[in-house]
């Protein structure tokens, strides 16, 4: 496997303020793909994908505190795609046709949003936030003004938190579930936590009787994996070391193929991962990495893998079969935004993945995976 660069964009000096989040698709069902930036002025520029001149960009102004998260989803109508922004100021906004229709102000700044896929249920939106806390809430019609929304916090009108482990680093051994559908507390004093929500990923998994089920993996910089359905933690998964990413795809021989397992970088340069709420290692990494993602595996697409999007605290991104590296792309600086998402280029009629990388230097890629015999 090799990449291959399609785009590149520099930053000019002239919108060079560094950008925190990253997001791509067809906002507002536009007809061409964006790559969606969230800058530290509290902007959203919005880029059109294989673009060559900046003044094609389109901004909307939020606030004036760094917008930390972008989540393009429908909202109220499934056929519309629709944003939702948070800000280090504790600011959400529900973000329709190009317009703010709804702000909500929490307590402390947003670190994660991720919304419910379940499509038998109202959508829920969940954001995690620097104190610790883990609010779901439900965007509701305005009765008078068509798609104003009314964010209202999910089942009571008080927050759920992060219940906290036992002081002490679990081993790899502690794998502590808990499936007997104990609430989690409405409300939690934070005044002596630190252990903000750094990833909220919504999946499908099977529970215990085997059933797929909608849950949200919610990380909170320990070394613990929570498992939610809507209010209540079903789920509390041990890690050796602490939790630097996640994401989900089928990475592994191991299991039933398509079977979907939970990839987990950890502080101690490891990824793990986790299937039937087991623990197992895949590989080790001579870095941190803090970012992960999954992409198909054109090179076998009859064994059903996906294969490992690797980036952190070092100027590459790395490829892994499984435990083997099969590819590696230098980058000019640390990747801290990386994302895989289906785009259309030129005459191709049919979308294929690419990865999309943005760096700390504002500098952002489109690369291509390719086999080495193309």
């Amino acid at each position: 496997m090799r990449f291959k660069t399609v785009w590149i964009r520099h930053r000019s000096h002239r919108s060079s303020l560094p950008f925190f989040s990253l997001s791509v698709g067809k906002p507002f069902n536009w007809n061409d793909s964006h790559i969606i930036i969230g800058t530290l002025d509290g902007q959203l520029r919005f880029i059109p994908i294989f673009a060559t001149e900046e003044e094609n960009e389109h901004t909307i102004c939020c606030q004036e505190s760094a917008i930390s998260c972008i989540l393009l989803h429908p909202v109220i109508n499934l056929q519309k795609i629709d944003l939702i922004a948070g800000d280090l100021t504790g600011n959400l906004f529900v973000i329709m046709n190009g317009q703010i229709v709804a702000r909500h102000l929490f307590n402390h700044p947003i670190t994660a949003i991720s919304i419910d896929r379940n499509i038998h249920t109202p959508t829920v939106l969940f954001v995690g936030d620097l104190g610790g806390y883990l609010t779901g809430i439900k965007p509701l019609l305005s009765q008078n003004k068509e798609y104003v929304v009314k964010p209202l916090p999910l089942c009571t009108s008080k927050n759920f938190s992060i219940e906290e482990p036992s002081p002490g680093q679990p081993s790899q051994s502690d794998n502590s579930q808990t499936y007997s559908g104990e609430h989690v507390p409405s409300y939690f004093d934070t005044a002596d936590r630190d252990l903000s929500i750094s990833t909220i990923h919504s999946v499908i998994l099977p529970d215990v009787s085997g059933t797929p089920s909608h849950f949200q993996i919610v990380t909170n910089h320990s070394a613990w994996l929570y498992l939610y359905n809507l209010n209540v933690c079903v789920a509390r998964i041990a890690c050796p070391d602490i939790i630097l990413a996640v994401c989900c795809g089928s990475f592994t021989t191991e299991g039933k193929v398509g079977s979907p397992q939970i990839a987990v970088s950890c502080k101690d340069s490891n990824i793990y991962i986790m299937e039937n709420y087991q623990i197992s290692k895949l590989t080790s990494v001579d870095f941190s990495v803090t970012q992960l993602a999954a992409i198909k595996d054109a090179e076998h697409p009859s064994l059903e893998r996906d294969l490992l999007l690797c980036a952190g605290h070092f100027n590459s991104i790395y490829v892994y079969r499984g435990s083997q590296l099969v590819a590696e792309k230098e980058t000019g600086d640390w990747v801290h935004c990386l994302q895989v998402c289906r785009l259309e280029q030129g005459k191709r009629q049919t979308p294929q993945e690419y990865v999309i990388a943005g760096q700390l230097d504002n500098t952002i890629q489109i690369f291509e995976l390719e086999s080495d015999e193309a």
